[in-house]
């Protein structure tokens, strides 16, 4: 049976939910922030502020930790990147004219896919 627990830390709606190669679970919000989460589900830290809203994003699953990187689509259609610092490192502007609602990188993490 399924149980659902009320949990209220995002203080807006949650677009999008990514595990990472160490068990944990991202969320990321319309209150622009990103969220970290244990397996259990119980809440670990707030990992970043983010300047524009985020639809989805995607890890690059790695064995090594420093060669983790995270893509985000954005509602104005950009896509940022963080690495391990949990920073938005990089960016490109206006990679859609619209906005980003899918971003899914290929298994060996050479490619990323967004539409």
């Amino acid at each position: 049976k399924l149980k659902r627990e009320e949990r209220k830390i995002h203080e807006d709606i949650c677009s999008s939910v990514c595990w990472n190669s160490e068990n944990e679970l991202y969320s990321i919000s319309d209150d622009m922030t990103c969220l970290s989460w244990d397996i259990n589900g119980d809440f670990k830290s707030k990992v970043m502020d983010i300047e524009t809203p985020v639809i989805d994003f995607d890890w690059i699953i790695s064995n090594k930790k420093s060669g983790e990187l995270m893509a985000m689509g954005c509602a104005d259609g950009t896509l940022l990147f963080a690495g391990h610092s949990r920073k938005v490192e990089g960016r490109v502007e206006k990679a859609h004219k619209g906005a980003i609602i899918s971003v899914k990188w290929n298994y060996e993490g050479a490619a990323l896919a967004s539409c």
